[in-house]
């Protein structure tokens, strides 16, 4: 009688999914005297005549969508939302990137005849939240504008309705907020989910490249190896060269996690340090630590490479598992 024993080692594999969701780009656009040079500044100075610059930044972002798939809509604004002149494509295919192109050279100068010299920025922030702004898409706002509200509130409102939004924000929504003048006021502090472009990087048309981690990873404190995090890129143009990441655990994590690493092929490799023979005594099978994300080197990246990596969500689950790999025996008997 012979007896052959098979050992199969059962193991949890992570299968990343390298499509990225469906977009909507919405795009916020200021179209009131000031961006022609018909406005005066808090000062009392004219405002610079910008108008070219912006409309070229709005033609060229679109023009710079990679994923076909995402919808696009422009919103003109100046004491409100110019309902009559809301421009959308359902997607991004040559030939609607090249329609909505058209149309906006077109209703930009039909907007500026209307001649409203007040801006009301929040309106249409709250209006493009409310109505484009909605969970079945990946959502990214641009707001092009000289950045100041002089009625409905002020900045006061403006302020307001740009925390609003980023408290309110799922983990893939995004704003990007265009500072169109050197006097422009940025209207809160550094947004979680957003990014204040200056007016001194406008004109070089910076590639913004969202990535988005691995939501969740595994990690068995036994087997002593590295974490793999993956980042997906939303767009066609590489991810920059010699990016690095720093990767750290929350206050009171199990595994303090605190350093820089490298992106490299999409992903950054982590090789914790901890005392296993403490740590096993202290965890359940399974439990949650959170690592948070962000660009060490974003400002050499900019310099160098025309090029800024967004991370969004900027965290990622990792399970820790404290148990023995799962063993099953089978045994063929003759």
């Amino acid at each position: 009688m012979k007896r052959l024993y098979l050992l199969l080692t059962l193991c949890a594999c992570c299968l990343v999914n390298n499509a990225w969701a469906q977009n909507r780009n919405i795009y916020i656009w200021d179209v009131t005297a000031s961006m022609i040079g018909k406005g005066t500044t808090e000062s009392g100075e004219k405002t610079p005549n910008v108008y070219d610059d912006v409309e070229g930044y709005l033609i060229n972002d679109i023009q710079r969508v990679a994923n076909a798939y995402t919808e696009i809509v422009v919103i003109p604004f100046q004491e409100g939302v110019l309902s009559d002149y809301i421009l959308t494509v359902p997607n991004s295919t040559d030939e609607s990137k090249q329609e909505i192109i058209d149309r906006i050279k077109e209703v930009g100068p039909k907007c500026l005849k209307l001649s409203h010299r007040r801006t009301n920025i929040s309106e249409p922030l709250l209006f493009a939240k409310s109505k484009y702004q909605k969970p079945d898409k990946e959502n990214k706002i641009v707001l092009l504008t000289d950045g100041y509200q002089n009625m409905n509130g002020g900045m006061e409102a403006l302020a307001e309705a740009v925390n609003s939004w980023d408290r309110q924000a799922e983990e893939c929504d995004f704003l990007v907020y265009v500072l169109t003048t050197k006097n422009a006021i940025k209207p809160t502090d550094d947004l979680e989910n957003g990014d204040y472009v200056p007016v001194d990087h406008f004109v070089d048309q910076i590639e913004r490249l969202l990535v988005k981690p691995t939501p969740e990873v595994s990690f068995n404190i036994k087997d002593n190896k590295s974490i793999a995090i993956y980042f997906k890129n939303n767009s066609s143009i590489s991810l920059p060269v010699d990016a690095k990441i720093r990767v750290k655990s929350e206050v009171d994590a199990p595994i303090v996690i605190d350093e820089v690493v490298e992106l490299v092929n999409g992903q950054i490799q982590l090789s914790p340090n901890y005392d296993y023979a403490t740590l096993k005594h202290q965890l359940a099978e399974r439990e949650q630590m959170r690592l948070n994300l962000s660009v060490e080197n974003n400002d050499i990246l900019v310099k160098e490479q025309k090029k800024k990596l967004i991370i969004v969500p900027n965290y990622s689950q990792v399970t820790l598992i404290n148990k023995k790999e799962r063993v099953l025996t089978i045994s063929i008997v003759e």
